[in-house]
């Protein structure tokens, strides 16, 4: 009975590829979005602030800076009461070397989210959005003050 109940410990803690998934992570970095065209470009927005990355088990959630939103989503979050601009991750792989995942900004708009678990560098790529991060583990039990 011992043997099971520690097989079954084990698996509540770890992903579908036996690679732990349970991370708070804060990146801070960098990126761009595309804002609209001109008369024949694209202009760029220069972005920075945090990322933060939640993972247990096999589910995720990430926020991102307001200024990478499109400007559907920004004009919806203005509305909004709680404007967090957190989303839920899907597809999320995960092994030795990396997390891979994706999260859902409108239909069109789905940024894949690749984690480097050497470097700590977080890599966001969607339709118009970049950004690139450095991240830092965090537990969400210990308070600063």
């Amino acid at each position: 009975m011992k043997k099971i109940l520690g097989i079954v410990v084990l698996s509540l803690t770890l992903g579908n590829s036996g690679y732990a998934l349970d991370l708070n992570l804060l990146c801070k970095g960098d990126g761009s979005r595309k804002t609209g065209t001109g008369t024949g470009f694209t202009l760029n927005k220069d972005v920075d602030g945090s990322v933060i990355v939640s993972l247990k088990k096999n589910r995720g959630e990430i926020q991102i800076p307001a200024a990478l939103l499109p400007g559907f989503n920004r004009t919806i979050n203005f509305l909004k009461k709680d404007k967090k601009n957190k989303f839920k991750l899907y597809n999320i792989k995960s092994s030795e070397s990396e997390i891979k995942a994706n999260f859902k900004l409108n239909p069109v708009n789905k940024p894949s989210v690749k984690i480097d678990r050497y470097t700590g560098v977080l890599y966001i790529e969607g339709l118009g959005l970049t950004f690139n991060a450095e991240c830092e583990k965090y537990e969400k039990k210990e308070k600063k003050f």
